[in-house]
């Protein structure tokens, strides 16, 4: 049970992880004018500086979350708050 729940908290953070990376790329896309003073290894550290920044935000986020699905209490392997949470 505690290996699902680990698999979906990964499968958690690969979806906001992509969704967010793809919001990123669509805004690089839409202004392209105003980064064409940037060389490519600023624009993949910045990239990379993003990431850095939504896994923070993400875990800061469902961090909570998280640890009421580890809590060692009954209602934590309910079906209902399962559901509840993802």
């Amino acid at each position: 049970m505690i290996k699902e729940k680990i698999y979906k908290y990964i499968y958690l953070m690969i979806i906001s992880l992509t969704i967010l990376t793809l919001l990123r790329l669509i805004l690089f896309v839409s202004y392209e004018s105003d980064f064409s003073n940037l060389t490519t290894m600023e624009v993949l550290y910045s990239f990379l500086t993003g990431i850095r920044v939504d896994i923070v935000s993400i875990t800061t986020s469902i961090g909570i979350l998280v640890l009421l699905m580890f809590a060692p209490f009954k209602f934590t392997d309910n079906k209902l708050f399962l559901k509840a949470i993802y």
